[in-house]
């Protein structure tokens, strides 16, 4: 692509555009990644931290709760597969609202627990997870343990006590989280997280970005390449991993757009 002054201006005044330019990027096998993010950036979820009591006296204020969990075919068929030994893990309320609709869902059962998203009133070709009413997603539950309340997933839960592996099964977008995938204008792929710097491009909310985890993480916490490691190893393979490390330990150079280089537009040289 050709980047005239005029692109190069319209992106300079995007937000984006400021966050790549004010922040320390390295490149690694193609994907930039957000060394502020990803190296100094501490967390760990403990399914505590962000419960508050909310008016109605139920504990509140996690990640399940408000979000658009959207899945794909391939995990609403394994979610599917697995619904029986997720039913027992599941709240009451939500649990006989699904088993209701899975009655009625004869022609597409995944209906019972996904709902097609829809943009502007227009129904999509996506799918997300259903919500109970206040808006927590309808797989998430509440447990005590050690004498504070716990936030878990009824799927996570399940796996877990059999063995079975996450991935395929629970959905991608809560698997990775805080992890983030920004494309950008010139076919580079930011990889850095949710948070009130980045959730404006990241297509996270407000609400999610701020929350206790990683506003205000303990200071024993991992760092985020640390604790989110699996997850950077599925997305990118063992070879990229290693690779950022590599790159952030040895000090590499700062990443810059040839949008963000005003001596790399098209016939700069000639126009002096």
């Amino acid at each position: 692509m050709a980047f005239t002054p005029e692109l190069h201006q319209y992106f300079g005044i995007e937000t984006l555009g400021s966050y790549v330019r004010s922040h320390e990027i390295v490149e690694v096998d193609g994907v930039l990644a957000d060394v502020d993010a990803l190296f100094r950036r501490r967390y760990v979820c403990d399914c505590t931290s962000c419960l508050e009591c909310a008016a109605d006296g139920h504990p509140a204020g996690d990640c399940c709760h408000g979000a658009e969990i959207r899945v794909s075919p391939g995990e609403r068929q394994a979610i599917l597969q697995h619904l029986s030994g997720i039913l027992p893990y599941m709240e009451p309320a939500p649990r006989q609202a699904l088993e209701a609709r899975l009655a009625r869902e004869r022609h597409d059962p995944t209906l019972a627990f996904c709902h097609p998203v829809q943009v502007h009133g227009r129904r999509t070709d996506l799918c997300a997870l259903r919500r109970q009413p206040n808006t927590d997603c309808i797989f998430r539950t509440v447990k005590e343990a050690g004498g504070r309340p716990h936030a878990w997933c009824a799927i996570h839960s399940y796996l877990l006590d059999c063995g079975l592996p996450l991935w395929g099964v629970k959905p991608l977008t809560c698997l990775v989280w805080p992890l983030a995938l920004v494309p950008l204008c010139d076919g580079h792929l930011l990889l850095t997280v949710h948070s009130l710097d980045s959730y404006m491009f990241t297509g996270e909310g407000r609400f999610h970005a701020s929350r206790p985890c990683l506003v205000s993480p303990p200071p024993s916490a991992p760092f985020v390449y640390q604790t989110c490691e699996p997850d950077l190893r599925r997305l990118f393979g063992d070879a990229f991993y290693e690779h950022l490390l590599a790159a952030v330990q040895s000090g590499t150079a700062r990443w810059a757009p040839a949008w963000g280089r005003p001596e790399l537009w098209p016939g700069k040289s000639s126009a002096g």
